[in-house]
């Protein structure tokens, strides 16, 4: 699933840099030295974006600090989110809306 957020996700350095969403399944290409989500990978036929070269499967690493850093973040994330809906005790159309996506993330 794809999970765009904004600059304080890329504050955070937990956001692939191609596809502009937040880390999932994080790999380190020894060719470029490059962090991307494996999906990332796949979209470009296991081609690394920096140099556009095939990557064999011993050059793609999977990143366990990045995905432990989206870990967190996404952590922070949902406890903040669900802060500000139990303060706004889900009265308006919008507050629903954001509970209804943050059971979605989870899920």
């Amino acid at each position: 699933m794809s999970r765009k957020y904004g600059s304080d996700a890329e504050k955070c350095g937990v956001v692939d840099s191609i596809s502009e969403c937040v880390f999932s399944d994080p790999v380190f290409s020894s060719k470029s030295g490059h962090t991307f989500s494996r999906s990332t990978l796949v979209q470009n036929n296991m081609n690394d974006p920096v140099f556009r070269e095939r990557l064999t499967d011993d050059m793609v690493i999977p990143n366990r600090n990045k995905a432990g850093e989206v870990e967190q973040y996404l952590d922070r994330r949902l406890k903040d989110d669900i802060s500000t809906l139990e303060r706004s005790n889900l009265r308006d159309h919008d507050s629903c809306t954001k509970l209804l996506s943050l059971v979605a993330m989870v899920a």
